[in-house]
């Protein structure tokens, strides 16, 4: 079974065309791009701009996170639709952008005015992809992880060389008749997989043939140094839980919005959005701990679980149903109705604090973090145009900038 529209709900594709083919691009010609005299510093930003005529991908570079004036489509480096840039932590001057035109993962490095140059490109096509996802972990300057799902394997490449070393099958996360589908990282957002003690943790959920998500979470630990897998396991007590977030305390797992919205169809009386927790001995899921955040908000609607640099505390979307009931025949409003309120909420102590400063929208949600700052990017209901907010934990708020389209990329790489 491919990786095609009738294997994935309707809203993810909503979102994959609308928001989120991706990331970071200009326009085509190097000569459009914006020089700039001062960029002794840089952060790569990416989005998504749809127009009547064609939806494409722009990434371009900005010397600050100072607030400044909007960008200019016309100023950056289109590189084509259906595209999601990655941005490996530390690494001056580069981008990589998978290409799902030609499935090619192609680098781009950022020259002295400001302007990303192409740096080396290798095809994934010869490795039966149908669908190049935001589904890399970079493990050291010599190699990355590409989880591909489609044909249930491991590629592992080396960014350096820009040249694929091996594959690794994984029958493991295979379930007759059944999509699986890995959890994003790498790219839109700060949403990663895990790599702790050597170990990267990558969890996943599968769909039927109509695009109905398993009641089911898996968990795929690989050895980072053998690139062998160490452990894989499911469980059905939180059903779906891709959102990752890695703190002091642990790593947690938190119900993703297919679920969400698919439950909204099925039964309206039921609030599925759960959070699990690695266990100590990092393999398995903790079985003593699962939290219910219907529980946590009193019985209301929540959803998502992201990273502010907060630790513990972590951004959660609460739904107002006075504008967008949680119900069958509101399943489009739920998706797009400025009716999601912005919370934090505590892993550790349960404790959950309304943020002022932000106004209602829809629950679309993407946090990055740089020097040692959080950023929340806040889409128009539209995902015409997002605003690109500093977060603050005292709620004074600072907005950065404009960007055409959805903004699905944001890094600091010089």
């Amino acid at each position: 079974m491919t990786y095609s529209k009738s294997t994935i709900p309707s809203w993810f594709f909503f979102l994959s065309s609308t928001l989120a083919l991706l990331l970071l691009t200009t326009c085509a010609n190097d000569s459009d791009q914006a020089p700039t005299a001062d960029f002794d510093s840089a952060y790569g930003l990416g989005m998504n701009i749809d127009t009547p005529s064609r939806t494409f991908g722009l990434i371009t570079a900005v010397p600050n996170l100072e607030p400044q004036a909007d960008i200019d489509p016309a100023f950056g480096r289109e590189v084509g639709a259906a595209m999601y840039s990655f941005m490996p932590a530390g690494a001056r001057n580069t981008m990589y952008v998978g290409n799902n035109e030609d499935f090619v993962m192609t680098r781009y490095q950022l020259d002295e005015g400001g302007l990303w140059q192409e740096d080396g490109r290798f095809s994934l096509a010869g490795q039966g992809i149908s669908f190049l996802g935001p589904y890399v972990v970079f493990i050291s300057d010599t190699k990355a992880y590409y989880f591909d799902d489609d044909q249930r394997q491991l590629i592992v490449w080396n960014p350096e060389t820009m040249t694929i070393t091996k594959t690794v099958p994984l029958p493991m996360i295979e379930m007759e008749d059944f999509q699986p589908n890995f959890s994003w990282s790498g790219s839109i957002g700060s949403n990663e997989a895990p790599i702790v003690d050597g170990r990267v943790y990558k969890s996943l959920q599968w769909f039927d043939a109509s695009g109905e998500p398993v009641l089911l979470t898996g968990l795929l630990v690989i050895d980072a140094e053998t690139d062998s897998v160490e452990a894989f396991t499911t469980t059905d007590r939180c059903p779906n839980a891709l959102h990752t977030v890695s703190t002091s305390d642990g790593i947690y797992f938190a119900t993703w919005e297919d679920l969400f919205f698919n439950d909204a169809v099925r039964n309206s009386d039921i609030r599925p959005s759960c959070i699990l927790k690695l266990a100590p001995d990092q393999n398995d899921f903790d079985s003593g701990f699962k939290l219910t955040l219907t529980d946590v908000f009193d019985g209301r609607v929540a959803a998502g679980m992201y990273n502010v640099g907060l630790d513990t505390q972590v951004l959660v979307r609460v739904l107002d149903e006075n504008i967008a009931p949680y119900a069958s025949s509101q399943q489009d409003l739920l998706y797009t109705a400025e009716a999601w309120e912005w919370w934090l909420l505590d892993l550790e102590t349960r404790e959950v604090t309304e943020i002022e400063g932000f106004a209602k929208s829809p629950p679309t949600t993407a946090t990055y973090l740089a020097d040692g700052r959080a950023y929340v990017a806040l889409p128009s209901s539209d995902f015409a145009s997002t605003t690109l907010v500093e977060f603050s934990a005292d709620f004074q708020h600072r907005q950065v900038l404009g960007a055409p389209g959805f903004m699905v990329g944001m890094s600091r790489v010089r």
